[in-house]
């Protein structure tokens, strides 16, 4: 009987063997994109100072972001089906992979996407989201309870509408 384990993938795109002269890595021809995140003191300062600190996590945030179908042709990999053949399959990534240099500004883009989108819903939160998002995490703090809870109620919606999970 066989048995299974989940796998993760790694993707190693700043492959040293690929520095030879001449050659680049996958990173080395990749654009990097704004960044699109916030100075991470004001939203560190608020966890610290504020009577309540809040923090929540886009579950997977990566593999929730679907590449394009006409940019997959750029993300193939060789996948061997069989350890006891040669025969290799020729694959490709639907996500938005974990270690590439544009990944961050991706995800940035997609969920300030997700965020504008409901900005007419949620002004006082849209404003938290602006300045306490980093990479995948909401980090932040306020003077009550209250005030705690709707923000983590109202990006709990946002997120989900979006198609992806916001949890701790």
């Amino acid at each position: 009987m066989l048995s299974f384990a989940k796998i993760k993938q790694v993707v190693d795109s700043d492959s040293p063997s690929a520095h030879a002269e001449g050659e680049y890595s996958l990173n080395d021809c990749l654009h990097t994109g704004v960044n699109l995140y916030p100075n991470l003191f004001k939203p560190l300062v608020q966890f610290r100072k504020n009577a309540v600190a809040y923090t929540e996590d886009v579950k997977q945030a990566y593999l929730q972001i679907l590449i394009d179908p006409e940019d997959r042709r750029f993300t193939k990999f060789f996948w061997i089906e069989d350890l006891n053949s040669d025969k290799l399959c020729v694959l490709n990534f639907t996500r938005v992979l974990f270690g590439l240099k544009p990944s961050p500004y991706l995800l940035a883009a997609t969920l300030k996407h997700h965020f504008e989108k409901y900005q007419h819903l949620f002004p006082e939160t849209y404003e938290v989201w602006k300045n306490s998002f980093w990479v995948d995490d909401l980090i932040g703090g306020v003077d009550d309870l209250e005030t705690a809870l709707i923000i983590s109620i109202e990006s709990v919606e946002v997120i989900k509408k979006s198609g992806m999970v916001l949890r701790k």
